[in-house]
């Protein structure tokens, strides 16, 4: 196996887990038969390829780009495997075309922006018409949109984990937080080690979110009163539209303090800090089955044996009969 590498991440998938581990990146998914399909191949961060990219700020806005861009990917092939047989074929290209991957992309953006963006400020101009007023200048306003959005951040994620289907992806997002806390803490890379970690991890998309939420806060709630919009319309249009691209900087400035918790976990001001987003996980992640366990773990193996090369290596697909398979062919 690859020397360690420092940082490992990953996203549940229907059925599965991705896992990326410097430049190996690999899907693993059960199909109903019991077999274990992984697709891994070598793909270079722009970092490793481009330093400039490494540098603090920078590096989060890239490590977003690109984790939205193979987690989509990454989804449309697990959607796949389920709907197959044992024994069927299948292909190591990316499923779907770069055009319905950029559309399905699009089509989140624009959920996401509408869900969390205008809608939060279009309620804000409501809560300040029902008690009195509270005006676009007024640092008041951005921060009761900013409470709006934390809460339909919070109520959405708890709508989401009331149906089945997502229940069991949650259960997987478990099942990766503790398959990468054993291999954080240099333990063998077996069921029976993994299932002794927690489900939670600082580094978790959910904490990353909701540290995006908060500073999202902050930052409206002292620029856009300097910008001397007014109390209208057009005011409230302009105020929407910049809150849009200051989102990329505002992820990145979450991206560095996640960052930065999770390698100072020891302190007991960052365990505050912390502390919310471990909340929040309660929400997205489940205690996995073992079974869930070996796909994760495999998965994660795959995504280690890759090569850390200069350039992207083409991907291969195997079918595996369950995780004793992976181990003896993988490993």
């Amino acid at each position: 196996m690859p020397a360690p590498i420092q940082n490992v991440g990953g996203q549940a998938v229907i059925e599965g887990v991705m896992m990326r581990a410097g430049a190996g990146v690999s899907v693993a998914v059960r199909r109903p038969s019991g077999e274990i399909v992984i697709r891994a191949n070598a793909s270079p961060t722009l970092g490793e390829r481009f330093p400039i990219f490494k540098l603090p700020l920078l590096r989060g806005v890239v490590v977003l780009v690109e984790t939205l861009l193979i987690g989509v990917e990454a989804l449309g092939f697990s959607a796949e495997q389920v709907e197959a047989k044992a024994g069927d074929p299948v292909s190591a290209k990316p499923t779907g075309s770069n055009l319905g991957t950029s559309l399905s992309l699009a089509i989140a953006l624009i959920a996401g922006l509408t869900l969390f963006v205008a809608l939060p400020h279009s309620l804000s101009i409501l809560a300040g018409m029902a008690f009195g007023g509270f005006a676009l200048e007024s640092p008041v306003f951005h921060i009761v949109a900013g409470a709006f959005k934390l809460g339909i951040f919070v109520g959405y994620l708890a709508l989401l984990s009331l149906l089945k289907d997502v229940r069991r992806v949650f259960m997987y997002h478990g099942a990766e937080h503790k398959v990468i806390a054993t291999f954080e803490a240099n333990e063998p890379l077996d069921v029976e080690h993994a299932r002794t970690h927690t489900t939670f991890h600082a580094r978790c998309g959910t904490s990353f979110l909701l540290v995006v939420v908060v500073v999202a806060i902050v930052v409206f709630a002292m620029l856009l009163p300097l910008l001397g919009l007014k109390n209208e319309m057009l005011g409230h249009v302009t105020a929407v539209l910049i809150k849009v691209p200051l989102l990329l900087p505002i992820a990145a400035l979450a991206y560095e303090l996640n960052r930065y918790a999770a390698k100072h976990l020891n302190n007991p001001l960052v365990r505050l800090f912390v502390a919310p987003g471990f909340l929040m996980q309660r929400l997205t992640t489940r205690e996995p089955t073992d079974e869930m366990l070996e796909v994760a773990l495999a998965s994660l193996v795959a995504a280690l044996k890759q090569k850390a090369t200069g350039s992207v290596q083409a991907a291969n697909v195997a079918i595996y009969q369950d995780f004793a398979d992976v181990t003896r062919r993988v490993v």
